[in-house]
């Protein structure tokens, strides 16, 4: 669907929406409440899982639905392992024979990802093809560029400012401002979806991309370039920091939890969002069975923080 782009003087609020792999859900009931009390963004930015929700709500369906199309959630149905089994068990007979000379090094046979992410991709296409319930709005998606060491943002229905020093701060702008680009917003939410080592990077127009938490875990910077007035932003890293750690991923995770803290907390204070941080406990990307208890937990936290939003949008 094609609309009139609109300039950044249009925007009185608009939603940020971090990534947070399957606690991205929470995104749904945080936007569903604020609907629920007349409280509508005229644009939204989102990185990875946030982008998917994001890119739901900008096509302008709606949040009852979005809710209800998560509890149909496919979860392991979307999984499509990068390499067979045997392939796997090959590989790691080879690995003594590599420390003995006797073969070159095994990891050259070994993909850039465990998961492909094309089944994904597909499904992200499905719901973008869902007729609209509402005027769409303007979408804004990070991704980071592995090889080139930069954020890059890709817009739909967007006529970006003129202020391009702004701009070329955040990253580099790839507008998506046709409907034949629908299926190229599949692949750029794949994309900003696409955690390190967990999905294979995705090629998109020359360039190398992986998960947009990397650079910018929550867009709020993109939004305030654009000249959006009022921002109120979803951040879902901090309900993970406090599982416990009992195994060597989760140190990994606490490392990750840590260094986006530190971010988030630089780009809160230098641009002044409203931001909402809903309690998930224990919920990792193979949590499918925990949904629904996402959105409820999204549900919550707006419902609680709805009388400090109310006075933010006054201010």
């Amino acid at each position: 669907m094609t609309s009139k782009p609109l300039s950044k003087s249009s925007f009185q609020l608009g939603y940020a929406l971090s990534g947070g792999t399957l606690r991205s859900a929470a995104h749904i009931g945080v936007i569903e409440v604020l609907h629920a009390h007349g409280i509508e963004a005229d644009i939204v930015a989102g990185t990875s899982g946030g982008s998917l929700i994001g890119a739901m709500y900008a096509n302008g369906l709606s949040p009852v639905w979005m809710s209800g199309i998560a509890n149909r959630f496919p979860g392991i149905r979307l999984i499509d392992w990068s390499m067979p089994l045997l392939q796997a068990l090959k590989i790691l007979t080879l690995v003594p024979l590599h420390y003995l000379h006797i073969v070159k090094n095994p990891a050259h046979f070994i993909p850039f990802g465990l998961i492909k992410g094309k089944k994904f991709e597909q499904y992200v296409r499905t719901l973008l093809a869902v007729t609209p319930v509402r005027t769409p709005i303007p979408l804004v998606v990070a991704t980071t560029d592995l090889l080139q060491n930069q954020t890059v943002i890709y817009h739909s229905r967007l006529s970006l400012p003129e202020d391009t020093n702004g701009l070329a701060q955040a990253g580099t702008w790839i507008p998506l401002d046709t409907a034949d680009d629908q299926r190229l917003l599949a692949s750029v939410i794949h994309a900003s979806c696409a955690l390190p080592g967990l999905f294979e990077p995705v090629a998109i127009g020359g360039r190398t991309l992986i998960d947009g938490g990397i650079r910018n875990y929550l867009p709020i910077d993109l939004l305030s370039v654009l000249g959006v007035k009022k921002v109120i932003a979803v951040d879902l890293h901090k309900t993970a920091i406090d599982d416990p750690i009992d195994m060597f991923p989760e140190v990994i995770n606490r490392s990750f939890d840590i260094m986006l803290d530190q971010i988030t907390l630089f780009r809160a204070k230098a641009y002044h969002p409203f931001i909402i941080t809903p309690k998930i406990k224990h919920v990792n990307w193979t949590s499918f069975d925990k949904v629904l208890a996402c959105i409820d937990a999204g549900r919550e936290a707006a419902l609680q923080a709805l009388p400090a939003i109310k006075d933010y949008l006054k201010q």
